[in-house]
């Protein structure tokens, strides 16, 4: 029992990104491979989004990179609590973030990538940050890798839309 107590407490940090507590990259990319064939399995719909936190940079340099490790923290925490059930945030790097959405259409991920967006804007005081996201629904034989491949590109089209906004990928 001790044993399997310490491996399970052992994956838990291995998947945990240490900073904001909550999945890292590592877990992140293994769930969205998961869903991806859970969605196929059970032929569901299945949508990430990807969001980072605009002009992150300039948070540091203004205010310190410790301020910048809380941005990160409450931007992680406010995303999560604006989740549904069964949804699942993760850090994929740097102020980089990817939102797993199973059994969910473009449509129903794009409000609730605003719900989170909106969440983000309104949190927290100094300094206040917005995100940009992109957002894609699982193709027919689409990979997981390429599912995310086409939420960054769409979170890219955000950014350069003004950023503070979302866009679906085509």
């Amino acid at each position: 029992n001790r044993a399997e107590e310490a491996a399970r407490q052992a994956q838990a940090i291995a998947e945990t990104d240490q900073l904001t507590g909550i999945a890292n990259r590592r877990r992140t990319t293994s769930e969205i491979v998961r869903a991806v064939l859970a969605a196929r399995r059970d032929d569901r719909s299945l949508a990430v989004a990807v969001f980072d936190v605009d002009h992150f940079k300039r948070v540091n340099d203004t205010y310190g990179h410790h301020a910048g490790d809380e941005v990160l923290k409450r931007v992680a925490n406010v995303a999560a609590k604006a989740l549904r059930a069964g949804d699942m945030v993760g850090r994929f790097g740097g102020e980089e973030f990817v939102i797993i959405l199973p059994d969910t259409t473009t449509q129903t991920a794009m409000l609730i990538a605003e719900r989170v967006r909106s969440s983000i804007a309104k949190s927290g005081s100094t300094p206040r940050v917005t995100v940009s996201m992109g957002i894609a629904e699982l193709a027919e034989g689409e990979t997981g890798e390429n599912l995310l491949r086409r939420a960054d590109g769409a979170l890219y089209i955000a950014k350069r839309a003004g950023r503070n906004t979302l866009r679906s990928a085509g």
